[in-house]
């Protein structure tokens, strides 16, 4: 059970220094808060998904620390973070597949935590590789899909025909808009997010 705390702990810390980033919003625009506010959600799940992956606890029981981390997620943070099982196993599955990835591309971080935790979901539930997962992150910024659209795309061979497609990591502004863009402010985490920043200013007001 100590195992378990440690891990419980280690969560705990990471989601109140990402709190503590999100309220420092005050000016942005509603959709410059909400590509802010995903773009560190995701940080976060993926910073979660390390501390599986890589604990030294190996014998730990996951239902265990699941119902744990669960219940500190109402306790302290009102569920505006989703540490279900289901989402907690994608976590460690979207650090394991983008992890050698960015630590050969830094940069690639700009690109992977762009697109909402929904579009994640469908892509790390349908492709089999890295090369393939960053395909249709990239495909999904550049032409703005929506979840649906990305949806279907992952059911046709579009990656197997365009296995040369080039990526440039070294690019810094992506114009997130459309149906993308749509589906990022429609978020149920995000929005949760967006609402205690809204308290929190008033607070300060």
């Amino acid at each position: 059970m100590n195992d378990i705390r440690s891990l419980v702990l280690a969560f705990e810390k990471k989601l109140k220094a990402f709190k503590s980033t999100i309220s420092k919003l005050h000016q942005e625009s509603h959709a410059q808060a909400a590509i802010y506010i995903n773009s560190e959600l995701l940080r976060l799940y993926y910073d979660f998904g390390k501390e599986i992956v890589t604990s030294p606890f190996k014998k730990i029981d996951k239902n265990i620390l699941y119902y744990s981390l669960n219940e500190m997620a109402k306790k302290q943070f009102q569920n505006v973070v989703d540490l279900s099982p289901d989402n907690i196993e994608r976590m460690a599955l979207f650090y394991s597949l983008y992890n050698e990835l960015i630590s050969s591309f830094p940069l690639a971080v700009k690109i992977l935590f762009a697109i909402p935790w929904g579009h994640h979901c469908y892509i790390i539930d349908k492709c089999r590789s890295c090369d393939e997962a960053i395909f249709f992150v990239h495909k999904t910024i550049v032409n703005n899909w929506s979840r649906n659209i990305l949806l279907n795309k992952l059911d046709t061979d579009i990656f197997e025909r365009e296995k040369a497609y080039y990526i440039d990591f070294n690019e810094h502004e992506f114009n997130i808009c459309g149906d993308l863009l749509q589906n990022l402010l429609n978020d149920p985490y995000v929005c949760k997010f967006m609402i205690t920043t809204k308290k929190n200013i008033k607070k300060v007001v």
